[in-house]
């Protein structure tokens, strides 16, 4: 069951996010430095990242926050917008959020959240 990420006016992707692509394969090495390179499994082309909010204020913080522990680590979907793919918002990506840091700078806070594709949707 996917859960849409929470929608807040001030919840924006920093230009700072970042995307990895992981892609698994099977390798087998035959004489003479031969190789066979295939890809493993049907979605072998995995996307990890890095989401970055900046400079949220309090409430903004708490409500992502709560959001985050709810879901972090979970086998829970979320859906989020694709940014890396299509910066302008139009391309949605079903993740598994893996972890996440916060920096408090006083009166707001920096949030980092990692996450893997997830294909089981």
């Amino acid at each position: 069951m996917a859960t849409l990420y929470p929608v807040l006016p001030t919840l924006k992707y920093d230009q700072s996010s970042q995307a990895n692509y992981n892609v698994r394969t099977i390798t087998t090495d035959f004489g003479d430095g031969y190789q066979q390179v295939q890809p493993d499994g049907i979605n072998f082309n995995v996307q990890t990242g890095t989401l970055t909010h900046r400079l949220l204020s309090l409430a903004d913080s708490a409500t992502l926050r709560a959001f985050l522990e709810t879901n972090c680590g979970t086998s829970t979907v979320i859906t989020i917008l694709n940014m890396m793919e299509d910066p302008t918002g139009g391309t949605t990506l079903n993740v598994y959020l893996q972890s996440y840091s916060v920096t408090n700078l006083g009166t707001h806070f920096n949030y980092t959240i990692n996450y893997r594709e997830a294909f089981n949707v």
